[in-house]
């Protein structure tokens, strides 16, 4: 019992450095995650990812207990919102491109914070009525990000069978042996389990059987990826292991070791080998690019550490 009390020590003290890490690294200078005025549409929706991974790391930190006084989360939300000109941006995309429905879910995650466009809801339920756009085609896993996504705005009364039904074509819904995980299907796999548990804080929507079965093998998978030196799927998977409302284990209190052992000179971790190529393709600029390369492994890290010291609390 002393060992294991000792182990979850250092494991927050370690977590807690990796934290602060990251989080330094990422609020350095948020006008990186700027949308690049004046460039074109095209442009503007390829930037509207990285934006989008800060708008809902800075919402779902602000929610943890350990971390509830600190204002830098509201500073990343109000800088999103104002990089969307309070919503507009979004509306001009979608009227351009109303295929693009999913990006939606940037808007949900702002709205669950508080923030209001009208006009721009008002185009989202117009869009989820019209079969053409809400039926497009997409992967299962993607599509439960847009269904949790309307769910925010109660646009649709069957939702809940509709998201249930989308889960059972995912991957990780067949829980399938664990050796034949590859790195697409582990990103699946981890935002499924993202958008069935709202992030490890609404109710859990998977099955006992799927979450016995993430139990059973986000650690070795974690374990796997530091190996192969995949930092980005590395955090990932701690984040899906912690959405999981059970206990760390101490063998995954020793996981931050490898990540902070990783860190490059200025704090960064890195990225995977060919992450990010359609965000610099045509970018000149040799420190934007660095940056477009590395924003979403210390994104993810940080998320990771967050909601493990907030498991580990629990």
């Amino acid at each position: 019992m002393l060992l294991g009390t000792t182990i979850t020590r250092i494991a927050r003290v370690s977590y807690s450095e990796l934290f602060h890490s990251s989080r330094n690294w990422i609020f350095e200078d948020l006008s990186r995650f700027s949308l690049d005025k004046g460039s074109n549409s095209a442009r503007i929706v390829e930037l509207l990812k990285p934006l989008g991974e800060l708008t809902l790391a800075a919402s779902l930190l602000s929610r943890l207990s350990h971390l509830s006084e600190d204002q830098t989360w509201r500073m990343a939300l109000d800088f999103s919102w104002e990089q969307l000109q309070e919503g507009n941006l979004l509306f001009d995309v979608l009227k351009e491109r109303p295929d693009l429905l999913v990006m939606l879910s940037l808007y949900a995650t702002l709205h669950h914070e508080g923030y209001r466009n009208k006009r721009l809801e008002d185009q989202i339920a117009q869009l989820v009525s019209t079969p053409g756009f809400y039926q497009t085609d997409m992967l299962a896993w993607r599509r439960l990000d847009l269904l949790v996504g309307i769910q925010e705005f109660g646009f649709r009364s069957d939702i809940d069978s509709e998201i249930s039904e989308t889960f059972e074509r995912t991957w990780l819904s067949k829980c399938h042996s664990p050796w034949t995980l590859t790195d697409a299907a582990a990103y699946g796999l981890t935002h499924t389990a993202f958008y069935m548990t709202g992030y490890g804080f609404g109710v859990s929507r998977l099955p006992n059987r799927v979450a016995s079965y993430l139990l059973d093998n986000c650690l070795p998978w974690t374990r796997m990826y530091l190996d192969e030196g995949n930092f980005d799927l590395a955090a990932e998977m701690i984040m899906t292991r912690c959405c999981v409302q059970s206990p760390l284990k101490d063998a995954e209190h020793l996981l931050p070791n490898d990540f902070l052992n990783a860190r490059l000179d200025d704090g960064a971790l890195p990225c995977p080998a060919y992450g990010a190529l359609t965000l610099i393709f045509g970018e000149s600029d040799p420190d934007r690019r660095y940056f477009l390369q590395h924003y979403h492994t210390v994104l993810v890290t940080c998320m990771a550490a967050a909601m493990a010291i907030n498991r580990a609390a629990h």
